[in-house]
């Protein structure tokens, strides 16, 4: 007496089920197995995925049973009820990763290897950083992720956690020796030869001799570094640390004298 009887579905074992009342018993999902499921009264079953493992999943009830990814392995993740279902990142291998349920899915680093990495949690997953190999060193942690030296050699230096990877010298030779965690870091001779001297640690490094010659010579450490005869060739002669280096004759020829 039911309008199904005169149906082709009245053959079916599906007519002594209660979805024969149904609408569904009218379309072709009737012959499915999923007739006898409880999503054959549910609005998916008119859809595709009405023929698909999903229809017996609990997503069938869920908004993504309409989504592509109703066909995709993710269906029966967790994720499938999270947002990024809808979002590109559902086909791709990170759907399965923790980060699927942060922000940084809907992020361009999610196709990208760091996001199974744990910077994918960090501030620099937003950063162009995160594409570079640095991603995966421990700056990524660190204030100068976000600093261009992040692309530079420096970033897997022990000077990406000092001051001095926000100064000039991060990119220069200087970075990867002793004197970057030095003050003349932040001088101009940082970015002399004498940054690799001893000196670089002296306070001449602070004043103009450090450009000059006597640089390397034993008095950059003496008094007269500061003094006019730096300059002067006798500074590489014993008297450079005599009184009379201070004395006019420091620039006489008698300076290299015994009479000195």
């Amino acid at each position: 007496l039911q309008p199904c009887c005169l149906q082709p579905c009245c053959l079916q074992p599906c007519c002594l089920q209660p979805c024969c009342f149904q609408p569904c018993c009218f379309q072709p999902c009737c012959f499915q197995p999923c007739c006898f499921q409880p999503c054959c009264f549910q609005p998916c079953c008119f859809q595709p995925c009405c023929f698909q493992p999903c229809c017996f999943q609990p997503c069938c009830f869920q908004p993504c049973c309409f989504q592509p990814c109703c066909f995709q392995p993710c269906c029966f993740q967790p994720c499938c009820f999270q947002p990024c279902c809808f979002q590109p990142c559902c086909f791709q291998p990170c759907c399965f990763q923790p980060c699927c349920f942060q922000p940084c899915c809907f992020q361009p680093c999610c196709f990208q290897p760091c996001c199974f990495q744990p910077c994918c949690f960090q501030p620099c997953c937003f950063q162009p950083c995160c594409f570079q190999p640095c991603c995966f060193q421990p700056c990524c942690f660190q204030p100068c992720c976000f600093q261009p030296c992040c692309f530079q050699p420096c970033c897997f230096q022990p000077c990406c956690f000092q001051p001095c990877c926000f100064q000039p010298c991060c990119f220069q030779p200087c970075c990867f020796q002793p004197c970057c965690f030095q003050p003349c870091c932040f001088q101009p001779c940082c970015f002399q030869p004498c940054c690799f001297q001893p000196c670089c640690f002296q306070p001449c490094c602070f004043q103009p001799c450090c450009f000059q010659p006597c640089c390397f010579q034993p008095c950059c450490f003496q008094p007269c570094c500061f003094q006019p005869c730096c300059f002067q060739p006798c500074c590489f002669q014993p008297c450079c640390f005599q009184p009379c280096c201070f004395q006019p004759c420091c620039f006489q020829p008698c300076c290299f004298q015994p009479c000195c």
